[in-house]
């Protein structure tokens, strides 16, 4: 099974000419990649990632050649959902996406502009 999720976070050279800034979004991957926010969620995105009932339910959605969220895999993905360790995995992503708001709203406040609005979403929504 493939990694239900992957979060690269870290700056890709070439981007920035001001090397303040090449440091400043390095500071800031770093200072994220300590929260407890992403420390829980790589860990629980690891344990699904790893979870025999996770890839058998995702496998079986698979083999339906259906999207995760057709109705006629409502049930597969009630089963899923339902999991302890996909519940924990939820929970840890929201305190993740909160945190990340938080990160925006206060660099959006100080360059003036709604940061997060100009970037590119590259498949995690």
């Amino acid at each position: 099974m493939a990694n239900v999720c992957a979060l690269p976070i870290r700056y890709k050279a070439g981007a920035a000419q001001d090397q303040s800034l090449v440091d400043a979004a390095q500071a800031l991957a770093d200072a994220l990649e300590g929260s407890l926010e992403y420390q829980d969620f790589v860990r629980l995105a690891q344990a699904i990632n790893e979870d025999q009932q996770v890839s058998g339910l995702l496998d079986q959605v698979r083999s339906q050649h259906a999207s995760y969220h057709q109705a006629g895999n409502a049930d597969l993905v009630g089963q899923l959902e339902g999991l302890d360790v996909m519940r924990a995995y939820r929970t840890a992503e929201l305190a993740l996406r909160r945190l990340c708001f938080e990160i925006d709203r206060l660099v959006g406040e100080d360059a003036g502009l709604a940061f997060a609005a100009h970037i590119r979403p590259q498949g995690h929504g």
